[in-house]
């Protein structure tokens, strides 16, 4: 009884349980549409699902079964009989809910647009992780995608050079407050509130937060809407102190804060999507080791915005040997991640920061677009 509900979503388990429901006149419900909607977003191209688990019992801790094909046709009765339900005149569904009659037809349209906006402002935004972004199956793109954006949307606003220290922990814990007392979802009136004087100082990827955050699945949102909330908190901490940063203590603490929990986000969405499993230790490593390459690269920014993560009595060469050691954990999170969609992503991050710490080595700013990407090429065949 401990393990129930614990287990990762699978779409032949979601389905007996959405059939289950209807067949109970449950349809009209909050769990159906958030089954349906679960359904929908992770169905792949070629009209199957995803479903890596063995979820069959041969003999309890002895041996367990695939069938392979429960996958397949146990979606879509489920999504026949709600198709069913929804067209029959006089049904309960259709009487105590117009809106559900179209959730088949109109959910995955209706996702379209934002998924599509959201893959454009994060190609604006951010090269390195749109690409491995843009490449993942249909329901985790949306997770992964959702979660990258809701972050970087409050790492704007800790960055921001023309808002004071009070305005960032103003906005930061406004938005934190609204994703933690969110219980009946999102909508973009709840953000930043208090923020429209700055609306035209934030960049678009910050003002449309409330979209970033709606494009998580069901399954997944409330996990990535804390996450984001945490983070607000600890930037807005950061802000409130100026950014010190005198040991090397003070410096896990911010790559923690900032990077190293977004690795243990990343590990909870691998397991969500297929169930995964990771080390957790080696996956905060693979947050500090980006940010840390972030930290050596950015130099000359952040002292300008009058911020510096290095320790008191740290050079270059001490920063660049604390990057390197935390890319080590970050080379081991990844190549201890079984074939699939968690490692494909992992891999060009890594491979793209190992090469700008080794660029700022030799001298240059940053990689040319054409080195990223020839490594980019290089990391998709690995």
């Amino acid at each position: 009884p401990s393990q129930r509900g614990c287990g990762s979503d699978t779409p032949s388990q979601t389905a007996w349980a959405l059939t289950g429901l209807m067949a109970a006149g449950r349809a009209n419900t909050d769990a159906v549409r958030a089954g349906l909607h679960y359904l929908l977003i992770t169905q792949q191209a070629d009209g199957a699902w995803p479903e890596p688990p063995y979820t069959g019992t041969g003999f309890p801790r002895v041996f367990y079964l695939r069938y392979d094909l429960y996958r397949v046709y146990f979606p879509l009765l489920a999504l026949a009989r709600c198709q069913a339900l929804t067209s029959r005149s006089g049904d309960a569904i259709q009487n105590r809910d117009p809106q559900l009659s179209l959730v088949i037809s109109s959910t995955a349209q209706d996702n379209q647009p934002l998924r599509q906006k959201a893959l454009e402002v994060l190609e604006e935004t951010s090269r390195t992780f749109y690409i491995p972004i843009s490449r993942l199956p249909s329901g985790l793109l949306e997770a992964v995608g959702s979660a990258y954006l809701c972050l970087r949307s409050i790492d704007e606003i800790e960055d921001h050079p023309e808002l004071d220290a009070q305005t960032k922990v103003l906005l930061l814990r406004d938005i934190s407050r609204v994703l933690q007392s969110a219980v009946e979802g999102l909508n973009s009136q709840d953000f930043l509130v208090k923020s429209v004087d700055y609306r035209e100082r934030l960049p678009e990827v910050t003002v449309r937060l409330s979209d970033w955050a709606q494009l998580a699945p069901p399954g997944i949102a409330a996990r990535i809407w804390d996450a984001t909330a945490t983070m607000a908190d600890r930037m807005a901490d950061w802000a409130a102190c100026g950014f010190l940063v005198h040991n090397q203590a003070d410096l896990e603490r911010y790559t923690f804060g900032v990077a190293g929990a977004v690795g243990l986000l990343l590990s909870e969405l691998w397991a969500w999507y297929d169930g995964t499993q990771t080390d957790r230790t080696l996956a905060i490593g693979f947050g500090r080791g980006l940010q840390a390459v972030n930290i050596l690269r950015n130099r000359a920014e952040d002292l300008l915005r009058g911020v510096d993560f290095y320790p008191d009595g740290w050079d270059e060469a001490a920063m660049t040997a604390y990057a390197r050691r935390n890319l080590g954990y970050a080379d081991a999170y990844t190549a201890a991640l079984p074939a699939g969609p968690a490692r494909d992503f992992c891999k060009i991050p890594l491979v793209l920061a190992h090469a700008t710490l080794e660029a700022l080595e030799q001298g240059r700013s940053k990689l040319d677009r054409r080195e990223v990407m020839v490594l980019v090429a290089g990391a998709a065949k690995a």
